[in-house]
């Protein structure tokens, strides 16, 4: 049996760069397996336009893998 470490803490996200708000989404995915823009927003109490930029930013850092699907379907999930 092989026991994978939890990388996704808050330490291990702080030193990659991330902001609060992009920590509180790897969180949020890591929990629920997915999230969306729409959470995404929820989550920070932020515009669509910022956590489409964060999102993005995620994406670049390989922290998160689009679900292919653009608009209203959209998710991303742990990389």
């Amino acid at each position: 049996m092989v026991f994978k470490k939890d990388i996704y803490n808050a330490d291990y996200l702080e030193s990659l760069g991330l902001n609060i708000r992009q920590m509180k989404a790897v969180l949020f995915a890591k929990e629920k397996g997915k999230i969306t823009n729409s959470d995404y927003q929820t989550l920070n109490s932020i515009s669509r336009e910022t956590a489409t930029r964060d999102i993005k930013e995620l994406v670049y850092k390989k922290m998160f893998k689009s679900s292919g699907v653009k608009g209203a379907g959209a998710y991303y999930i742990l990389n």
